[in-house]
């Protein structure tokens, strides 16, 4: 099924408006409505979100409990400024992509700082040095691998 169908799917399976979908997801009932016509497609944390939800009926009751402005997700970002945490990125472009993968680990448990965001916005659109990057995590948030040596 493609993705139009599975979200109008999703939302007649459950009797969801485009904004409680959107709301349940922490995106915006324009990105539902741009999935639902085939115009974009979803991607990162909306992407598996959107299998999950297709996959397992628990998730939705889950999401619908789940008070959004009160979650551990807080990032302070100003989309007007371009900004994540006070950094600022070069273009629209840039801020989009490091906000999309900043919360897309943010889900998976990952709590970025400035100092993290800086990092990696200064070296957007460079090749990725997978040893440089591990050094970096190992040294700033050495406590996620403890245990793991």
């Amino acid at each position: 099924m493609k993705t139009p169908e599975v979200v109008r799917e999703l939302r007649a399976r459950y009797g969801l408006s485009q904004h409680k979908l959107a709301t349940i997801m922490n995106v915006s009932t324009r990105s539902v409505e741009s999935w639902e016509q085939g115009l974009r497609e979803p991607h990162g944390a909306a992407a598996r979100l959107l299998q999950l939800l297709n996959t397992d009926s628990a998730v939705i009751k889950t999401l619908e409990n789940i008070d959004a402005p009160n979650l551990a997700l807080d990032l302070a970002t100003d989309e007007s400024n371009l900004t994540i945490e006070g950094v600022t990125f070069a273009n629209k472009t840039e801020y989009r992509a490091a906000l999309n993968a900043i919360v897309s680990n943010m889900y998976e448990g990952f709590q970025p700082t400035k100092a993290d965001i800086a990092y990696f916005a200064a070296h957007i659109g460079q090749p990725i040095n997978p040893k440089e990057v591990l050094s970096w995590v190992k040294t700033n948030h050495g406590e996620l691998f403890d245990g793991n040596k």
